[in-house]
């Protein structure tokens, strides 16, 4: 895929730190060369509806596991230093999962968004 249709190419170079100037992004460019309209055209265009018959078997392992009740209730919460420890301990160009995003993205997410991070993970271990 080029950069002129890779409607991710913007996006990752603002997330791994990579744009030296401070370009607001606001548009996002489709596969065939259009611009999205607005935030709600984007939404649509990269978080479609769920449907269980477009799921991967791994997607639909992962969804099964995490309806399944946990016995995590005497876990602590995560604490900002220990997912630091573990966003740091990534490799910049691997990717930790099926989503493609690399560690240099998290380690840039991180730096901005500490305890949003955070939250999130800890929202998971309660989930």
């Amino acid at each position: 895929m080029t950069s002129s249709t890779n409607p991710w190419n913007e996006v990752y170079k603002l997330a791994a730190g990579k744009r030296k100037n401070n370009t607001q992004l606001i548009t996002l460019r489709k596969p065939d060369g259009s611009l999205m309209a607005d935030i709600k055209e984007t939404l649509q265009y990269f978080v479609p509806e769920d449907k269980d018959n477009d799921d991967t078997d791994f997607h639909t392992q992962a969804s099964t596991q995490s309806q399944e009740p946990m016995d995590t209730a005497d876990d602590k919460d995560f604490i900002i230093e220990e997912i630091r420890n573990a966003v740091e301990s990534m490799g910049n160009k691997k990717a930790p999962g099926e989503d493609g995003i690399t560690g240099e993205i998290n380690k840039n997410t991180f730096e901005i968004f500490p305890s949003y991070l955070t939250a999130l993970y800890n929202g998971c271990l309660r989930r």
